[in-house]
């Protein structure tokens, strides 16, 4: 075991947080994520963008690394009601070497997050396929199949319901976060958040739960993708980050997500949405 992975587990124990049980073995069926030819009506698409103006951080404490971040995306809607996201994420990491990574979320009809998948190899796992994850009742389970079977892997990290990914950073697992708030400005709900390490080949996934309060703020008009949207607002107070600020459209889609607690994220840190069609209702 490496100092810097024990430096990792250190931190995660005193900070109460749960790290990820990982057995290498075949890799079990995503439930949802059949290969299964499924009708299909669009209803939306989109791009999201981290807004940058140094290059000293990345895009935040939440991931210092990692840069020009930029999500593109279609939402379809299925036949019993839930939705599918198929998107492309591109970010450079390190600085200079661009990443793009194809991607999957299954959504409910209320917009949670029932599972996602990642057309990427685990870093450490070159013959690996891609990286599918479900978002169960009491935790998340993923697997990344393998053309060698012993490279196989699959895992599950306890959790508790509303919870959803921190990094790899995606929107729609941010505003189905957000979405499970209690509409009370008074009270605090309390969330999961999930984030995903790839330390070395001895441990090629290694993951935190961090437990964080969700506040609701009340309605504020925004403008996003050159519109202007009535959002549902909230603060995310993390343990070990600042607070963030998240903006939710009436529909479910995330608006913006930044640092501070003013009337806007701090531009330098901020996710926005940038482009936004839809084609009939959600």
């Amino acid at each position: 075991m490496t100092p810097q992975l024990m430096l990792m587990i250190g931190l995660a124990t005193l900070a109460g947080l749960t790290s990820i049980r990982s057995t290498p073995s075949p890799a079990e069926p995503m439930l949802y994520f059949q290969d299964v030819a499924l009708e299909r009506t669009r209803v939306a698409s989109g791009e999201y963008r981290i807004v940058e103006q140094n290059e000293e951080g990345g895009i935040g404490l939440f991931a210092p690394g990692v840069y020009n971040f930029r999500e593109s995306w279609t939402i379809w809607r299925l036949m019993d009601g839930s939705f599918e996201v198929e998107g492309e994420r591109s970010y450079e990491s390190p600085k200079g070497e661009l990443q793009n990574n194809g991607f999957h979320v299954r959504l409910s009809s209320a917009f949670r997050v029932l599972g996602v998948k990642e057309s990427r190899k685990l870093r450490w796992r070159h013959d690996s396929g891609p990286l599918a994850c479900d978002f169960l009742s009491d935790g998340i389970f993923c697997s990344s199949a393998s053309s060698v079977p012993d490279q196989s892997f699959r895992w599950d990290m306890p959790a508790k319901e509303p919870y959803g990914f921190f990094w790899p950073l995606s929107a729609f697992s941010l505003a189905s976060i957000a979405r499970s708030a209690d509409r009370d400005p008074t009270r605090e709900s309390q969330v999961q958040l999930l984030t995903l390490h790839e330390p070395n080949a001895t441990f090629p996934i290694f993951g935190t739960v961090m437990d964080a309060q969700l506040r609701y703020s009340g309605q504020e008009q925004i403008t996003a993708a050159d519109r202007q949207w009535n959002a549902e607002k909230f603060e995310l107070t993390v343990f070990l980050h600042s607070k963030f600020v998240i903006w939710v459209s009436p529909d479910g889609l995330l608006l913006a997500f930044g640092r501070g607690t003013g009337r806007k994220p701090r531009s330098e840190r901020a996710m926005a949405l940038v482009s936004f069609q839809q084609w009939t209702k959600f």
